[in-house]
């Protein structure tokens, strides 16, 4: 399958028409790159590549923080079926609790109070 990967904050609604901190072009990427161009791009690898199927992974919610609720979870996810991703992957999914690499910890050993809104989500 092909895969592309939304995390820190690349695609936030609302921020369509802002640029990205990056360590490229002088610490700016182009906001139209990740609203628009990567999502399709993996979408259209996964389509005209007959031994994907179709199939068009992503991997997204990392390093959001724990401002990410399942809002904003849900409508990263329809903004990205829409684009053509159908596979998620949520970002370094672990059951390790504190990890500095993935918050929002999903589970977090109970101690997120969103936790089962995100199971419904998932």
């Amino acid at each position: 399958m092909s895969g592309i990967d939304i995390v820190l904050h690349q695609v936030m609604p609302g921020f369509a028409d802002y640029g990205v901190s990056a360590s490229i072009s002088g610490g700016k990427a182009g906001n139209a790159f990740f609203h628009y161009v990567l999502p399709k791009l993996g979408s259209s690898l996964a389509r005209v590549e007959p031994r994907m199927k179709g199939a068009a992974m992503c991997e997204v919610f990392g390093a959001y923080g724990w401002a990410e609720d399942t809002a904003c979870m849900k409508w990263l996810m329809d903004f990205l079926l829409v684009r053509g991703s159908n596979r998620f992957v949520p970002h370094a999914f672990t059951d390790l609790y504190p990890d500095p690499d993935c918050p929002p910890h999903f589970y977090g050993k109970g101690n997120n109070p969103q936790f089962e809104g995100f199971s419904k989500l998932m």
